[in-house]
This record gives structure tokens, sequence and C-alpha cells, in this order.
């Protein structure tokens, strides 16, 4: 690739991927959350092109810069100049904090029990088999995996907190849901009256005594 070319790809990588982070801090869509989660999925993969660019344009530069210095100046020619010396440094040294970074990541993951599981293992629903309750809910699980087929809808209850144990009936059988994280589906336009009407169903279903109410629910 042209040097010219290069310098403009790493330009174009890098500016698309600050002016990206900067925008992120600017606007704010559904909630401030969501959006840098968002948009830093293309922030990083552009700073890591980016920065993959930029050490080829640079180890590029500085292998030209020693090999001129070097048919000046002789065997002493590969030196490199102190300005350039200190750039190296810090280069070095910020790389080096980002494998600091890689390796702390991948510990984390491989270390952390966010789940009482066994490890290794390849199986991700091992962790359900550490309690009574999990292993039962395994077995119900399996059951309409085998013997229920899309698209039958689940009636699971719920609750309105966030990001826990509800619809993991959906997740774990792929069926579709009545009602599943009310505040995911009013981020994604879905209207609040049939939100409430179904949450109201619901909640109705697994707290009324009378039959007949149940029935038509179902």
């Amino acid at each position: 690739m042209e040097e010219e070319s290069k310098v403009s790809l790493l330009r174009t990588l890098l500016l698309g991927s600050w002016g990206l982070a900067a925008a992120s801090a600017l606007i704010v869509i559904i909630d401030r959350m969501n959006t840098v989660l968002k948009i830093y999925l293309p922030v990083w993969m552009l700073l890591a092109l980016g920065s993959a660019v930029g050490i080829a344009v640079m180890i590029e530069d500085w292998s030209l810069h020693l090999s001129l210095r070097s048919n000046q100046k002789g065997r002493h020619g590969w030196r490199l100049s102190p300005l350039r010396a200190i750039l190296t440094m810090a280069f070095l040294f910020v790389f080096s904090i980002t494998l600091i970074c890689t390796y702390r990541g991948v510990l984390g993951v491989t270390t952390r029990n966010l789940k009482q599981s066994p490890r290794p293992t390849l199986n991700g629903l091992n962790f359900l088999l550490q309690t009574q309750q999990g292993s039962e809910f395994l077995e119900a699980v399996e059951w309409l995996n085998l013997n229920v087929t899309g698209p039958q809808v689940i009636a699971e209850a719920f609750t309105d907190r966030g990001y826990d144990e509800s619809a993991r009936v959906t997740k774990y059988t792929a069926l579709p849901t009545l009602l599943g994280w009310p505040h995911h589906l009013r981020q994604r336009g879905h209207p609040s009256e049939e939100i409430g009407k179904r949450n109201n169903a619901l909640r109705e279903l697994y707290t009324s005594q009378d039959e007949a109410v149940v029935s038509k629910i179902l």
C-alpha cells in the first residue's frame, strides 16, 4: 500500500472512532447505557484497525529513518535520535498497559464464577445442576424442548426490575413469551398500552382465584 494511502486510512479510522466516541458523549439514544454500549462496539473495532495501521506506518517510517542514518554514518547509524527514542519508549509503555488490560480481561472471564459450576466445562447449563431448584427448572426446560414446538406462547411470570431471571423459560427454549422485559419493549417502541394490557393479564393469571378469569386469559 502506498504511504499516502496508509496515512489516509489511518486518519479515517482514528478520526472515525474518536468522532463516534465524542458523539456518544453528546447524543443520547434511548438511554445513556445503551448509547455507550451500542456505539462503542464499532469504536473499539475502528480503534483496533487504526492502531494496527498506525503501528505498520510507524515501523516502516522508523525502519526507513534508521536505514538512512546507517547509510550516512556507518555502523553507528542505527541509533535513534533522542526525540524518536522518547517516542519509542512512550509507545512501548502505552502498548504494555494495553497488554495488561488484555491479560486482566481474560483472567476475569476465566476465573470469575458468576454462577457456581465446575470448570472447565463446555456445558453452558451445568450451573443449573448445582441446586435442586436449578435441576428441576432444567428438567422442565428439557421437557419443553423435546415436546413443544413453536409458535406456542409461554405465559411466563416476570418482574420489571431490569436484568434479572425474568423470561428465562423463553431464553432456554426459544419459545415466544407473552411479555419479556417491559423496559426493553418500551425502548424498542412497543405501545405502552399493549405492554400494560399484557402486564395486567399475567399478574391476574398468577394471582386470581377465579377459574373462569384464568381460563379466559389462557
